[in-house]
């Protein structure tokens, strides 16, 4: 994962004209983009993936499926049946498409507006009426839930930073750095473990920032 910000916009931020402490600026900066994906619960961060990949998925036996944030689909295959070893392609704007939200109030804008996707629906013109049903039954009568979907798509939750989250990344990683060069900071090194310390992950303006724009997830199980 890149950081937030860069090296220049943090320098900029602190007024700071020198590059001797970039080594040290550039793991502030680490730190801070990594304690913000923590705290929103987006473990695929807020700039989604540049290349698509494959992720696979249990359907429910629904006209529609939840999967992980993605701001753009390139493929989706469905198997025939649980225990089948292939996937099925399926054509997209005919046999599905996608959006975020809920199955009955579906936003199929929400990239435009800077937010993710995070559901596929199936169309009434394809040829398909549900994402198979991961539930599958083997010889012992023991019920397993296996992947049945395969998507390949770029993961995360937008093609380019969020202007908020640049600027808290920016912004704590600036207090970090002005806290271990005062006394009595709760930031420090750590020489032994070639590492930094934080008395606490981040501030509590950041926190509220993050909150009140609605970047923090919910957690689920």
């Amino acid at each position: 994962m890149s950081s937030y910000a860069s090296l220049l916009e943090l320098r900029n931020e602190m007024q700071k004209t020198d590059t001797g402490d970039d080594t040290l600026l550039q793991v502030i900066l680490d730190d801070a983009s990594a304690a913000i994906d923590q705290l929103c619960n987006r473990p695929d961060g807020f700039v989604a993936d540049a290349t698509a990949t494959d992720r696979y998925f249990a359907g429910l036996g629904q006209a529609w499926l939840y999967i992980d944030e993605f701001v753009e689909v390139d493929e989706v295959s469905v198997k025939d049946s649980p225990s089948d070893t292939t996937y099925v392609l399926w054509v997209k704007d005919t046999d599905y498409t996608y959006a975020s939200g809920s199955p009955r109030f579906p936003d199929f804008n929400a990239v435009a507006k800077g937010k993710p996707y995070n559901m596929l629906l199936i169309l009434p013109e394809g040829e398909y009426a549900d994402f198979l049903d991961g539930a599958y039954t083997d010889d012992d009568n023991d019920i397993h839930r296996v992947r049945t979907v395969k998507v390949k798509a770029n993961w995360g939750y937008a093609a380019t930073c969020p202007p908020s989250i640049r600027r808290a990344c920016l912004i704590q990683a600036a207090r970090w750095y002005k806290k271990m060069q005062s006394a009595g900071s709760d930031t420090g090194a750590n020489a032994s473990m070639g590492t930094l310390t934080y008395g606490a992950v981040l501030d509590a303006d950041i926190v509220a920032l993050l909150q009140r724009g609605r970047f923090v997830r919910e957690a689920i199980g």
